[in-house]
């Protein structure tokens, strides 16, 4: 190949690259629990049959949801079910009166995990101002704080997370691979 041809195939692939930075990757964004039901902070007069959790993508099993009266007793009864960007976990009838945590690991189809935590109360709502199990006031909605890890089981791959999964290094590769090709054209004969 001549040094010509190289350049022009090495500004080609870096062209590409610097082209994948902007394209919109709804991909890359992580699923988040974007509602419950019952709802973070909500007061229900009894112990709902399951509780429905709310993604913004879709999710993939498996899943795992943890939900324990304040009695610490384990409310769940089979397995969680994934629907699209919902997962169903059945609760069991049992008589509960006060804070009922729903403690969350699942996973979104595109690989990420996704941890919450979500509060609810069964009974009578106690006077305002009062504080959930986290401290914080039970009406808030802000971010759920991630449940005890030895609550749910281990995720498989451990802890690291790459914010683009495998993908992110493909990039890397293409730049590497136009440097290679930048190199060998001024070695070439023009």
């Amino acid at each position: 190949m001549t040094a010509r041809v190289l350049r022009v195939l090495a500004a080609t692939v870096l062209a590409g690259v610097a082209l994948l930075g902007f394209a919109p990757g709804p991909a890359w964004a992580h699923a988040t629990l974007v509602g419950s039901s019952p709802e973070q902070g909500e007061w229900v007069d009894q112990l709902p049959t399951e509780v429905v959790l709310e993604f913004s993508q879709e999710m993939s099993a498996p899943a795992y949801v943890v939900v324990t009266a304040p009695d610490g007793r384990q409310l769940t009864t089979g397995a969680p079910v994934v629907d699209g960007a919902q997962v169903r976990q059945t609760l069991a009838a049992a008589d509960v009166d006060g804070e009922v945590t729903v403690a969350l690991r699942v996973v979104s189809s595109d690989g990420h995990p996704v941890t919450g935590q979500v509060v609810f109360g069964v009974g009578e709502a106690p006077a305002t101002g009062a504080v959930g199990l986290s401290g914080a006031p039970l009406d808030t909605a802000t971010a759920e704080p991630a449940p005890d890890a030895g609550e749910l089981p281990a995720e498989p791959g451990g802890d690291s997370e790459s914010p683009l999964g495998p993908l992110a290094v493909v990039p890397l590769l293409l730049v590497v691979a136009a440097g290679a090709m930048w190199w060998l054209s001024l070695r070439a004969d023009p």
